[in-house]
């Protein structure tokens, strides 16, 4: 390897980039070289320690080793040999990352194939339908990411000693090429998502509570289960389509007779306040007369084999061809075909079976197939094909909903689907070990860039392997955890296979109702704070459910895998074993509040808890002004019902809250209204400060709801306020507060103790 060159570029001081290259012209079309300082890049010289910006590297040609370090120590060391990274772990570094491809919290040891492959009919725990070269280590209370720049499989090989990269390139040549990261976990982040794109910011309907099951046959039955969530007094934003709304399962087409149409389907769900999100696979079925097909066929947008004709493989529908993602004008194509769609009222596009599956119901090696795109060989694209499909649906809103911020849902994504998509984690099992990796998988996508995540809410399939199609039995103390869980994840959603009980929770009797009930509506009170959090997401790329040492550095992370941060303020430790009666949690310095019973309890301490049906232990942190509103029909609804603001009281406290539209890109432009809430305590009085932050989006609300502990009251009189000690037990909470209205052109509020 003594012919080749080593490049280094720095990204605004926080990512060092290594590229080492045998070819002197080389460009990555991965990732550019745009936003590093060029004037940094250099060869290297023989084992001479050069800095750059915070970094040092120095790189070895004889032995083809490196070490990157910064004033704070090495943070990661190892060799490169041809297609294989080594790099050395200590036995106190913990790795988390590399998305949902590895089980458990922690990545502590295993093998698996970063490739994206369908798993539901095959028990390979190796493999996942997503894909994603990023991790960050924990090194105590100092941590380091790494981003290897490549869409190709990985075999990783981890262990407590190390860990192995191994690219699959098949034929060609490899250039190795990635970045190291230093800071905190948010700053880590914060650079990433500058490079791998910014998380998109979703409408506020796609972060209620979504139904769904493979699949509602008919309209009718969508509009009966739509009717059922209001009767049952449930919130809900939106019921999904399964593959049977399809005529003959064939991608952007109704079905004549059970969904005869879809606008009346649509406008009758618009009434009930809830939207349609309507699934569409990658693969067009080959049939003359079929339009998509047509049309695929007259601009030559498919993938190729060898000889140059049309790839053919297998999906619902039969014979099938593919869209070639890497070429514009099949992502134009793809685009233009979701007018059948968009303009019939679906409100949101999910993207499934889109690793992709080529050869469905059969355990196959994709890179056998002789399938190949305009830009490159199915290895390099296969890894970002859900990426690219997701890229060209963004377009569709585009061009069929104007000013419309799009929702769109992918089962399989590699490295920077946030910026088109959120990611569902797959087709899980009705096990409460999956009702775990639901947690771990979501805390690790977080921390590789995606916020926008979740699982399928009580378990998908019955297992794995073909039987897994088949759910013979409800699980009722499972499922009404699950909801516990999944009521505080970003991506929210029941879902199941076809074979298997229904998963309403109206399903599963009084108890389990009554209990999803109250934590659905919990979501929906949280809605302010929970929509403010994805703001932020889109802007710095902050995870929103968070592992405890995002927030507590020196926090370790294995011992307490089952509890987690929601934003800055909230702790949940969600019951995730059966049967528990007590459940330990570990309160972090600071005072913390009980959500359910307004108790403070001292941090830096294990505490145990009684645990029930419907009940596990939710904190939120002293000195957080938490907004909140009343709970309406959806998430749109419930937030421009009210503007609660609970003070949980601390010597400072601090809150914000953001309102706009909920749906169209004029927050862009600035078209929003954010407030931020500023509070002191000193002896026995606490003043309060409101202030306007961003004001172009004019709100109904014409009043906050100050809630704080009865022992408080108004110092000072306000024009037109009231004030009234009010009990939460209607919220499901047994807290009493002291209510104070007031107008909400209020600047300050004094308040205090008896």
């Amino acid at each position: 390897m003594t012919q080749n060159q080593l490049l280094v570029g720095l990204f605004q001081k926080k990512a060092l980039r290594l590229t080492l290259s045998d070819d002197k012209n080389y460009s990555s079309d991965y990732l550019s070289f745009d936003g590093f300082a060029r004037s940094k890049l250099r060869k290297s010289k023989n084992d001479k320690k050069i800095k750059s910006g915070e970094f040092y590297y120095q790189y070895n040609w004889n032995t083809n080793s490196f070490r990157i370090a910064t004033k704070n120590g090495t943070l990661i060391h190892g060799n490169l040999a041809p297609k294989k990274l080594n790099l050395e772990l200590y036995p106190e570094d913990q790795i988390l990352g590399f998305g949902n491809a590895f089980q458990g919290l922690t990545r502590v040891r295993g093998q698996v194939k970063l490739l994206n492959q369908d798993t539901i009919f095959n028990k390979n725990t190796a493999i996942n339908y997503s894909s994603f070269p990023f991790f960050i280590v924990k090194k105590r209370e100092k941590y380091y990411g790494l981003w290897i720049l490549t869409s190709l499989p990985i075999e990783l090989d981890l262990r407590p000693t190390g860990l192995t990269a191994s690219v699959d390139t098949g034929q060609e040549s490899y250039v190795w090429d990635f970045l190291t990261f230093s800071g905190t976990p948010e700053e880590i982040l914060r650079t990433y998502s500058a490079l791998s794109g910014k998380p998109f910011f979703p409408p506020i309907w796609s972060i209620g509570f979504h139904q769904s099951r493979w699949s509602y046959k008919s309209q009718k039955r969508v509009l009966q289960i739509a009717k059922k969530f209001r009767t049952e007094d449930l919130p809900c934003d939106a019921i999904h389509l399964d593959i049977h709304y399809m005529n003959a399962y064939k991608v952007f087409t109704w079905h004549p007779k059970r969904f005869a149409d879809p606008r009346s389907m649509n406008n009758r769900l618009k009434s009930y306040g809830l939207k349609s999100v309507a699934v569409v696979d990658p693969g067009v079925k080959m049939e003359p007369g079929y339009e998509p097909y047509e049309k695929g066929l007259a601009k030559d947008v498919f993938c190729k084999n060898s000889t140059g004709k049309n790839y053919e493989g297998k999906t619902w529908s039969g014979k099938t061809v593919f869209p070639d993602f890497s070429s514009q004008k099949a992502q134009d194509y793809w685009a233009q075909c979701h007018e059948v769609l968009l303009s019939n009222g679906i409100a949101g596009i999910w993207n499934d079976m889109n690793d992709p599956v080529l050869k469905i119901g059969k355990q196959y090696d994709p890179f056998a197939e002789d399938i190949t795109h305009e830009l490159g060989p199915h290895r390099k694209y296969r890894n970002v094909y859900a990426n690219l499909q997701a890229k060209a649906t963004t377009k569709a809103f585009s061009l069929y909903y104007e000013n419309s911020r799009p929702f769109i849902l992918t089962k399989s994504a590699h490295s920077g689907i946030q910026k088109y998509a959120a990611l569902c984690t797959g087709d899980n099992a009705s096990r409460w070990a999956d009702l775990r990796e639901n947690l771990y998988s979501v805390i690790n996508l977080g921390l590789s860039g995606v916020p926008f995540c979740g699982a399928n809410t009580g378990g998908f399939a019955g297992g794995k392997g073909l039987i897994g199609a088949i759910k013979f039995r409800k699980q009722r103390k499972l499922f009404s955890r699950w909801v516990e869980l999944g009521s505080l994840m970003p991506f929210f959603r029941a879902h199941t296979v076809q074979f298997s009980p229904n998963v309403e929770p109206w399903e599963f009797g009084k108890e389990v109702l009554a209990n999803s009930r109250k934590h659905i509506k919990r979501r929906y009170r949280l809605m302010p704070y929970l929509y403010s959090l994805f703001l932020k997401a889109s802007l710095y790329g902050n995870p929103i459910v968070r592992p405890l040492f995002y927030n507590y550095p020196e926090l370790e992370s294995e011992e307490l895998r089952d509890q987690f941060m929601l934003g800055d303020s909230i702790l949940a430790a969600p019951v995730v074993y059966p049967d528990l009666k007590r459940q330990s949690v570990f309160l972090p310095p600071g005072n913390w509040f009980e959500f359910e019973t307004g108790e403070m309890f001292l941090g830096n301490t294990y505490y145990e808890f009684h645990v029930r049906a419907g009940y596990f232990p939710l904190f939120v942190k002293a000195g957080t002004i938490l907004p909140m509103c009343n709970v309406r029909r959806n998430a749109e609804e419930s937030i421009q019902s009210a503007m609660i603001l609970e003070v949980f009281p601390d010597t400072t406290m601090y809150g914000d809250v953001y309102f706009d539209d909920g749906i169209s890109n004029d927050y862009k432009s600035g078209v929003g209204l954010r407030y931020e809430f500023y509070g002191k305590q000193a002896k026995e009085t606490i003043k309060l400060k409101i202030k306007k932050k961003l004001a172009k989006y004019q709100s109904d609300i014409d009043s906050i709801y100050l809630r704080l502990p009865t022992d408080y009251k108004l110092a000072k009189p306000i024009a037109e306020s009231t004030e009234s000690i009010k009990s939460l037990e209607n919220e499901d909470r047994n807290v009493k507060v002291n209510e104070i209205k007031i107008p909400i052109t209020t600047k300050t509020v004094i308040v205090s103790k008896i």
